[in-house]
């Protein structure tokens, strides 16, 4: 009961915390209807409780909905580099590597063979 009201005030955007032995609300204007607030005092009790229960260290506490899987077929928005890496993966002559542009400086002397046989290697 405690977690489907919970869950129906946050779906509102109704904020709850508890502050010592006060329940604290933050309501966007018009959220707050007369019979919500009327479930708000009458399971006031419970409902500190609970939340008191599952509150985190921070000044206030939400729960966010788990968002529902899509389907197989429809699959999920990629991201430039994730779609970089599967155009990569799609040639064989490069899909065993990639590359990310990054520069260093060389701070101390090297053994210049030994430095082109390993980038050729």
């Amino acid at each position: 009961m405690m977690k489907s009201l919970y869950q129906s005030l946050v779906q509102r955007g109704i904020q709850l915390h508890v502050e010592g032995d006060q329940l604290k609300i933050s309501a966007p204007e018009g959220s707050m209807t007369p019979e919500l607030l009327q479930q708000l005092k009458a399971s006031k009790a419970e409902l500190m409780a609970w939340i008191k229960k599952y509150q985190t260290k921070s000044a206030e506490t939400t729960v966010t909905p788990i968002p529902q899987a899509v389907a197989a077929e429809q699959g999920y928005p990629v991201s430039a580099g994730q779609r970089r890496m599967w155009v990569l993966s799609q040639v064989p002559a490069v899909s065993a590597s990639y590359h990310l542009p990054h520069q260093m400086p060389i701070r101390e002397a090297i053994d210049q063979a030994k430095f082109r046989a390993a980038l050729v290697a």
